[in-house]
């Protein structure tokens, strides 16, 4: 990840995808530095929260997409 992200990692911005997926920053940060992939870490993910609905998904892919529009 680039330099200026790390300052902002498990602040507001992505604090909210960690609320949506209910799971804790700190447990996802210990989880990566495991290793594994993308796909892996996103099905521990739902195993560790929750896997939410495709409609969910949906809708907050629409207000991710929107929220950075500006």
């Amino acid at each position: 990840m680039p330099e200026d992200y790390q300052a902002n990692l498990g602040k507001v911005s992505t604090s909210v995808a960690f609320d949506f997926c209910v799971v804790d920053y700190n447990q996802l940060v210990d989880r990566v530095k495991e290793g594994g992939t993308d796909e892996e870490i996103l099905q521990w993910c739902f195993r560790v929260g929750r896997q939410p609905s495709d409609d969910e998904i949906y809708v907050w892919n629409e207000f991710m997409r929107k929220r950075g529009w500006k």
